[in-house]
């Protein structure tokens, strides 16, 4: 969704959506409650022998796909305003040209003060920014070629055309307004201009808490293009973080899918991620609650330097049963 928040003075939260982070005994059963007796979760250690880095610009070509999530809660509270949960949270896409490598994607910083809803944004539209300095962060990347019927003269013609014409940042998130683009948004239309068939616009989370959210930032609940939808693991081409590696980062995607369905539409999000108040950005200010957190550590730590991404699930799915007990069985099946 390319979603950045930003806050006016301290992290102070609007009182509705404040308590909605609050995990208050009254709000209804604890879906992240450990089973007694509950399992101790190691801390992770580190694996910077393994750790992958950015493909060097020079292995690039036009038209690859660039994703990227935040490794802490921010990127798992970004992840949750789509059903299903996807990982990835932001996409560009890769531009070889005369001056260098460069990246086209759209992003903006949206303001919300404890007055109430979004008081604006400060937007930056369509950018074109070097690769080099778009890599150089701390966030989780992948990187992905496009399908075969995807023709990319034309998909990166249209991105193009769209930083000429200064599109701005889409705040609303809004699929159905082509006026202003958010990131995933940008790259859908550049998509059917490169001849590939339309995409559908993935569900919004239907959430106690997420509806709160969408309705203070003035966001539709018509759906959002995501990130993934531009993706295949059979295409993919790097994967890379300072802090995690390749199988670290499935360990973790898979992790996070393990904690989104345990999230019931009726239970606040405050089960789940904490908010410090003291914080001066989204990134900062949002933290998993203890229990969840020790499940991710344990997940992270459990990893083998060979382990696949099916094997990943399978370990952590049941790593969470042994955490939390086992997903309710939807009615009417065994």
């Amino acid at each position: 969704m390319g979603l950045s928040l930003a806050l006016a003075g301290c992290a102070t939260l609007p009182p509705p959506l404040a308590a909605e982070l609050r995990a208050d005994p009254a709000q209804g059963p604890d879906p992240y409650r450990l089973r007694t007796p509950s399992p101790v979760g190691p801390v992770a250690a580190p694996d910077a022998a393994y750790l992958a880095r950015a493909p060097d610009p020079g292995q690039l070509v036009s038209g690859l796909v660039l994703v990227w999530s935040n490794p802490g809660a921010t990127g798992l509270f970004v992840g949750l305003f789509g059903e299903p949960f996807m990982p990835w949270t932001h996409i560009g896409l890769i531009a070889v040209e005369p001056d260098g490598v460069f990246v086209y994607d759209t992003n903006a910083n949206l303001s919300l003060t404890d007055q109430g809803p979004a008081t604006g944004h400060e937007g930056r539209g369509v950018q074109r920014i070097p690769y080099e300095r778009y890599v150089d962060s701390g966030q989780i990347f992948g990187l992905y070629a496009p399908p075969p019927d995807v023709d990319t003269d034309r998909l990166l013609q249209h991105v193009r055309e769209q930083y000429a014409r200064r599109t701005p940042f889409d705040a609303r998130f809004d699929a159905d307004d082509p006026s202003a683009l958010y990131c995933s948004e940008l790259v859908a239309h550049a998509w059917v201009a490169a001849g590939a068939p339309p995409l559908r616009p993935v569900p919004a989370r239907d959430h106690r808490s997420y509806n709160l959210v969408r309705q203070l930032l003035g966001i539709p609940d018509t759906g959002f293009y995501l990130p993934d939808q531009f993706i295949d693991p059979q295409r993919q081409l790097a994967l890379w973080s300072r802090t995690h590696s390749p199988a670290r980062i499935e360990a973790l995607f898979a992790a996070r899918r393990e904690l989104a369905l345990r999230l019931a539409p009726d239970a606040p999000l405050g089960r789940l991620i904490r908010w410090d108040d003291a914080a001066l950005s989204l990134s900062a200010a949002l933290h998993l609650r203890e229990a969840p957190q020790r499940f991710v550590d344990a997940a992270l730590a459990g990893t083998a330097v060979a382990e696949t991404p099916a094997q990943a699930r399978v370990r952590v799915h049941a790593l969470a049963d042994a955490f939390f007990g086992p997903l309710p069985q939807p009615a009417g099946r065994p």
